[in-house]
């Protein structure tokens, strides 16, 4: 099972210290704010959970304008978490967003790195453990991505 820490509005966890979320992200210029109500538990390899969800932060910071927030939120309802990671970077286009998920897809020429893998392995991750993501964008606003996993079941009970 995956526990998420509980993280308190200063940025500490239950036992004051510093919370990994606080402290500046790989672009020292761009804040990542990590908001979390409450701890929940989803039932899956903790591996592949955790490098999904760092991709999905890497890639907001990645596209983040410089002095800008990246805001990760995570919350459970309806017998699913959402964890979701916003940027206010330049957006995907409508006509791009279907693709994202798909093997080996980047973005527009030009203005992206990498394999084109990353959001594919966090799609096959998602199903792998009875979940999905979705993505939302608007041009020059933001791009959000959620993720949904089931909760575990002791979390239920």
């Amino acid at each position: 099972m995956w526990r998420l820490p509980r993280i308190s509005s200063n940025g500490s966890n239950r036992s004051g210290t510093p919370s990994p979320g606080s402290a500046p992200a790989v672009n020292a210029s761009v804040l990542l704010a990590i908001f979390l109500a409450y701890p929940v538990w989803v039932q899956g390899e903790f591996g592949l959970l955790h490098r999904a969800m760092l991709n999905l932060i890497l890639n907001a910071v990645h596209y983040a304008p410089e002095r800008s927030q990246v805001l990760a939120r995570v919350a459970g309802e309806n017998g699913n978490v959402e964890a979701s990671v916003t940027d206010f970077g330049p957006g995907i286009p409508l006509e791009n967003q279907a693709r994202l998920f798909q093997r080996f897809s980047r973005g527009a020429s030009g203005q992206t790195t990498g394999t084109g893998l990353g959001l594919y392995f966090v799609r096959t991750v998602a199903e792998k453990h009875g979940g999905s993501i979705a993505v939302e964008s608007e041009l020059e606003r933001f791009t959000c991505f959620r993720l949904r996993l089931p909760l575990a079941q002791t979390a239920l009970q």
